[in-house]
């Protein structure tokens, strides 16, 4: 992961936020990242507040994680995103 990490990060231009969003994923996979992963949604989010995927996934995220609240919210904001 430190790798692809290092790759995606050189590899990030316009600060859009897609690279930290491919990283998120990455992360989110592990179960011992998955801290790393909701810091790297936040700076996507951050950079891209009205990309649906990166609310999703994160819902998604958050859900494994156990914070069902969270996970309803990140999902209802991209529900709106997508539907405007």
């Amino acid at each position: 992961l430190d790798q692809a990490q290092n790759c995606l990060e050189r590899a990030q231009t316009g600060n859009n936020g897609r690279s930290y969003f491919h990283l998120a994923l990455l992360y989110a996979e592990h179960d011992g990242s998955r801290e790393k992963a909701m810091d790297l949604f936040a700076k996507a989010h951050r950079l891209n507040p009205h990309d649906s995927d990166i609310l999703y996934e994160r819902g998604e995220l958050r859900y494994k994680m156990g914070q069902l609240e969270g996970c309803v919210n990140d999902k209802r904001k991209a529900l709106q995103l997508e539907r405007a």
